[in-house]
């Protein structure tokens, strides 16, 4: 149980995460994803998760995060508005502190994965 006084299910969000062109593949972000959940873990006790999205074409982006333990929990259509068009995007959760993914989640991806083996 959480210790009286204290809050609990907080969530830390990234809205966003990006490198300038040239600094792109010496994993800076990488460090980045590792320092900030670090960070998140080492202080922040009532942080059940970070989430963020990331629009589905960004593949590098994705591979990051998912060799980062973020579980692809949702997928949201026309998520974004950028340059006059819509795009989707993927919502990605990374668990502290013993916390899971709420059933929902945890049956959508079992069947997922069930649907593709």
């Amino acid at each position: 149980g959480a210790e009286e006084g204290r809050a609990t299910g907080s969530l830390a969000y990234i809205l966003t995460l990006g490198i300038a062109e040239n600094f792109r593949r010496r994993g800076l972000a990488k460090e980045l994803i590792q320092r900030s959940v670090a960070h998140v873990e080492k202080n922040l006790p009532t942080v059940q998760a970070v989430f963020l999205h990331v629009v589905t074409y960004n593949t590098a982006a994705i591979q990051l995060y998912e060799s980062s333990h973020f579980l692809r929990i949702e997928y949201f259509p026309h998520f974004y508005f950028l340059h006059g068009k819509h795009y989707d995007s993927y919502l990605y959760a990374q668990y502290l502190h013993g916390a899971r993914p709420p059933w929902k989640w945890r049956i959508k991806s079992f069947a997922s994965a069930w649907s593709r083996w």
